[in-house]
């Protein structure tokens, strides 16, 4: 059995790229001639182990593996693929962004690589796509995961008519602004309880690092709630995935974004979803003008206010999983 090496970061915490090393390694782990485990720098740890591991325990792994797939965005990730070159390893890197921070560090990475993943390739540098080959695999795997959430919380979104619900990573900040669109969010359900667009509804913001409480109770400092409205913030972690089945609409308001797990949930679980128009998105998204609060808020009411639930079509069910197997079949 071939041994698999994914680098890069494993939950906690929570985000699109962990939850994709996550269910990958848990769903495939021991499937056909592979065996995968993940490797987390940061934590100096490796996913089904507690303990740390030293630096001469790190490289000894990576000896010991016939895969090493990067899935690192810093430039440790250069590093590692020339050490893996030097085992004699098979290289694949994954890129999970549409932005290419430094096309020099780019360029040297890939002089080591044997295979290049690209999850989105609409939005990407066109230098990328010109000059090197790509798998073109987009990184959502449906969650496995059966945790309900807080019987507290299923209680009160029970007693909603409409449940709207948005989520982050961690508060970042992009040229000064909310990577994730909060306040966005924020300002368009706030257009609709003023207008009484809407009614008996809440706004669920999910972030599982806590780190936007603060930000998030200043945002809502001049909110006032009616119409039997709220806004709601979560910061703790919990199965999105069901908050998703339970809602009626999911946000993904952000400014910059690659190949969202977000929205490929709510596509997956027939929820619709409406997001900013930064990348391109799947089939079956339904798009609004980034920055624009007032087509966010045209949007929001248009999917309350339908009488017939918005069914989505033209989704690509597929298994993305099986398709990375088959890059990892094709180095040996």
């Amino acid at each position: 059995m071939y041994k698999v090496l994914l680098i890069g970061v494993t939950p906690p915490p929570i985000g699109g790229v962990s939850m994709h090393i996550q269910r990958f390694v848990e769903q495939f782990h021991a499937k056909k001639e592979f065996h995968l485990d993940a490797l987390d720098l940061k934590k100096k740890k490796l996913y089904r182990e507690k303990k740390k591991l030293t630096l001469f325990q790190i490289i000894k792994v990576l000896y010991k593996s016939d895969i090493i797939h990067l899935h690192i965005s810093n430039n440790l990730k250069v590093l590692i693929a020339l050490l893996g070159k030097v085992f004699g390893k098979k290289v694949i890197y994954t890129h999970h962004n549409i932005r290419v921070k430094s096309l020099l560090w780019f360029k040297l990475l890939m002089l080591f690589v044997d295979r290049l993943i690209l999850v989105n390739d609409n939005d990407i540098d066109k230098k990328v796509i010109i000059h090197y080959d790509y798998e073109l695999i987009p990184a959502f795997l449906p969650s496995n995961d059966e945790t309900k959430l807080p019987k507290e919380l299923e209680i009160q979104l029970d007693s909603y008519e409409f449940v709207v619900s948005t989520n982050c990573f961690e508060l970042t900040f992009i040229n000064g602004k909310d990577l994730y669109g909060f306040d966005l969010c924020i300002e368009a359900f706030k257009n609709l309880v003023e207008t009484q667009n809407i009614r008996n509804t809440v706004l669920i913001l999910v972030d599982p690092s806590n780190s936007s409480r603060e930000y998030v109770t200043q945002l809502l400092e001049n909110f006032v709630s009616s119409n039997g409205c709220k806004v709601l913030f979560i910061g703790e972690k919990l199965n999105f995935n069901r908050l998703v089945e339970k809602s009626d609409i999911v946000l993904r308001a952000t400014r910059s974004d690659g190949d969202s797990l977000t929205v490929r949930e709510a596509l997956y679980l027939n929820v619709p979803i409406i997001a900013s128009d930064v990348t391109i998105r799947p089939q079956g998204t339904i798009c609004f003008k980034h920055e624009d609060i007032n087509d966010l808020a045209k949007h929001i009411d248009f999917v309350l206010n339908k009488s017939d639930k918005l069914l989505i079509e033209d989704y690509e069910n597929i298994n993305y999983g099986d398709k990375i197997l088959e890059v990892y079949q094709s180095l040996l």
